[in-house]
This record gives structure tokens, sequence and C-alpha cells, in this order.
């Protein structure tokens, strides 16, 4: 009986997390962070945080790569498919716990956003490749290399996109109604799963 009371409290939860029971209000213009829709775009984001995770180390240790490459330009597409995220982030509402109801104010949800993960999220599409040239003289062989390599560890930052992966779990999370076990042996196989990656090309 504590068992089955232990997972209808935890059920409870999740609801409340995702804001179920309280409709979110039709007259908005805002998005519904549970709409159908939102969990394929955040699939799909889920997919490109994957590639970034494993291919960046990699092609900071060991590729050449030029903004003429296949590489340089697919990465440059799922840049631009972030920075729609990162506009989305702007018009999608929020579950308020202190009032009960669903935030679709959007002057609260923009400074809600600007304040919270908006820096991370823009240094992490930033296109640092396109900045080297601007920093470059020429005249220097030496200078030039050194600023070569500070581009190399600046695109690392580009890596900060894996903290989106994070709120994209909390949300599968309480669709799923996964237990906080199963949501933490799952982040721990990933992590020990990238972070052996992440050593193995450094």
């Amino acid at each position: 009986a504590s068992k089955h009371q232990a997972k209808e409290e935890e059920e409870d939860a999740n609801l409340k997390r995702r804001g179920e029971g309280v409709g979110y209000p039709a007259d908005t213009k805002t998005l519904d962070p549970n709409d159908p829709r939102r969990g394929m775009w955040d699939a799909l984001i889920m997919l490109f945080l994957l590639w970034y995770s494993f291919i960046t180390p990699y092609e900071i240790s060991f590729l050449k790569t030029e903004p003429t490459d296949f590489l340089s330009i697919l990465n440059y597409t799922i840049d631009f498919l972030f920075l729609i995220d990162l506009l989305l982030n702007f018009k999608t509402g929020y579950f308020d716990f202190a009032t009960g109801m669903w935030e679709v104010n959007e002057k609260k949800i923009i400074k809600r956003y600007a304040f919270g993960w908006f820096p991370v999220d823009v240094i992490s599409i930033v296109p640092f490749e396109f900045v080297a040239p601007l920093f470059m003289s020429g005249d220097s062989l030496e200078q030039n290399v050194k600023m070569i390599g500070l581009i190399r560890l600046l695109k690392l930052l580009k890596l900060l996109k894996v903290l989106k992966a994070n709120r994209i779990i909390a949300r599968w999370a309480t669709r799923m109604t996964l237990t906080y076990s199963t949501q933490v042996l799952v982040k721990a196989f990933v992590i020990v799963l990238v972070l052996c990656h992440w050593c193995a090309c450094a």
C-alpha cells in the first residue's frame, strides 16, 4: 500500500511540474511547452545536442575544418536551428508554482529567460571561426598561430549547448512519468559516456 501511495504521489508531482490539470490559456500568442509539436522539436534538438557532444571535441582535437567544408556547413546549419530554439524560448510559457497558473505574460517570460539560460545559449552559438580573421594581422605567423589556438579553445564553449539537454530531459521526464531513480540512472549513463569520449579526444 505504501508503494502504491508513493507512486501516486510521484505521479501527482509530475502532473504539477508540467502544469496538467490547469489548462493552458487559449487566448494567448505564447507557446505551450506541453504541445506535442514542442515535444518533436525537443527530440530534434536533443539529436543535435548528441551530435555536438561527440563531434565538437573530435573536430577541435583532430580536424582542421574550413568554413566551406561539409562538416562546417552542417555545424552552421545546426547553430541556426539552435538560434530558432533560442527565439522560441522567448515565446514559451511556463508554469508558475507560486500562483498555480500558467504564466503567459510575454514580458515576464522574456525576463525569466533573459536572466536565466539566455546568456549560456547565446555563447554556445557564437561562430568563433568568423571572429579569427578580424584579429589576424597576417604579418606575424606566430601571432596568427596563437590566435588560431585561441579560437579553437573558444569553440569549446559550444559544448555549453549540452547543458540544454538537462532542461529537455526534465520536460520529457514529466511527460513520460519516469521515476527519479530512472532519471538519475539515464543521466549518469549519458554523462559517463560523453566524458569518456571527451577524455579520449583530449
